[in-house]
């Protein structure tokens, strides 16, 4: 039959057939295919080798005649040129389908496995929050004009160094995804860095600095980290995601797992009354292993709370770690305690600790890490 519009207008299923194609005889391969229950579709069928493919093009009744003719046409071409168009399009469909959403996904549960809990909370953070605009298109259609774009408006938004950051997780993202076959190269190579490198920070927060911090903090998760962070000199993650195995208020002391340690080995924090008392005073919930937070990480999301501490405290341009390097800096500035007892509180492998000397000097110094640490506490911490 030669398809027209009214002969297709016409066109019902033979009686007791579910499904009927009627091809057209002015272009081999083109037809309309009938389904009971289904709306008319324009299709084309052909070989390859000795099978055949369909591949549908749309329903009748949203398509001119002409129209679909057309493109029917243009697909049984190609098929004469050898290309299975059916296999083509289903290539298409999955690249489509297969976003940057998608894969950041796939790619964190990877990472999850591999990398510290902090720096996989650091790669997560970049890639689902920084990067969320780009989660919707398809990752073949990532190019190096759209990472620019993202970072530029990241670097307009939080800065050159954020900016860095979010180049650097990008990178290692999508080097993953072209080693796993997604992507033909890393859209990120050759783009321009927001900054050359992110400059080093040597921000000590002064003993005025650091008791209006202590007061501005609000009677919350935040606050507590903050205080506890200024007491003990810990990094954030090691209190931030502290968990109630690791504590003993008893002997006064908590035990930052090889699991949660940057360096991957087991030490002592050592604590004053004053962090046990802040300890003390967190609710306990049996259904939670982490002090702090509601996540699995503990603690998250110290941004917000963050601006509002500088709000209330008056004290601006400066980082949650510039509490560890300030504690380390008053400690052998202000209270004259000896390095390789500052050390020792910082959890350092570096200095007096590294090569022989660390081999053959095993003592933690407990007794003048306590001392300092009371001594610390009674300068911060209002009675």
């Amino acid at each position: 039959m030669k398809l027209t519009q009214v002969a297709i207008d016409r066109l019902t299923l033979p009686a007791g057939k579910a499904d009927h194609i009627v091809f057209d005889d002015s272009l081999p391969g083109f037809g309309v295919r009938l389904r009971k229950g289904g709306a008319a579709m324009y299709l084309v069928q052909y070989k390859i080798g000795k099978q055949n493919r369909r591949l549908s093009l749309g329903r009748v009744a949203g398509m001119p005649l002409a129209k679909a003719r057309a493109a029917a046409g243009e697909l049984l071409a190609k098929v004469r040129l050898g290309i299975d168009v059916a296999a083509e399009k289903a290539v298409r469909v999955s690249e489509a389908q297969q976003t940057v959403g998608v894969a950041v996904t796939t790619y964190l549960a990877r990472v999850e496995k591999a990398a510290r809990p902090n720096t996989h909370r650091s790669i997560k953070l970049y890639l689902n929050n920084y990067a969320s605009p780009l989660h919707g298109l398809p990752m073949k259609a990532i190019n190096r004009a759209a990472i620019a774009q993202r970072l530029a408006a990241i670097d307009a938004e939080r800065g050159a160094v954020v900016a860095d950051a979010a180049r650097s997780a990008l990178s290692g993202f999508f080097a993953w995804a072209m080693r796993e076959g997604m992507v033909e190269i890393n859209p990120v190579m050759a783009t321009n860095r927001p900054v050359a490198k992110a400059s080093r920070r040597e921000r000590v927060l002064s003993m005025d600095e650091l008791a209006a911090i202590w007061q501005g903090v609000e009677d919350d998760d935040f606050g507590r980290v903050i205080r506890l962070l200024m007491l003990t000199g810990c990094r954030r993650m090691e209190i931030g995601g502290a968990l109630w195995s690791e504590l003993d208020l008893t002997n006064a002391v908590l035990t930052i797992s090889a699991e949660r340690a940057k360096n991957r080995q087991e030490r002592a924090a050592y604590l004053s009354p004053a962090a046990v008392d802040i300890f003390a005073s967190q609710p306990q919930m049996i259904s939670r292993a982490q002090v702090f937070g509601q996540g699995k990480d503990g603690l998250a999301g110290y941004d917000r709370p963050k601006t509002r501490l500088d709000a209330a405290s008056g004290v601006t341009g400066w980082v949650i770690h510039d509490i560890r390097r300030s504690f380390a800096t008053h400690m052998g500035k202000t209270l004259q305690v000896p390095p390789h007892v500052v050390e020792c509180m910082l959890g350092h492998t570096s200095g007096h600790k590294a090569g022989v000397a660390g081999i053959y000097n095993l003592s933690v110094y407990e007794t003048e890490q306590r001392e300092a640490l009371n001594r610390w506490a009674d300068k911060i911490a209002p009675g």
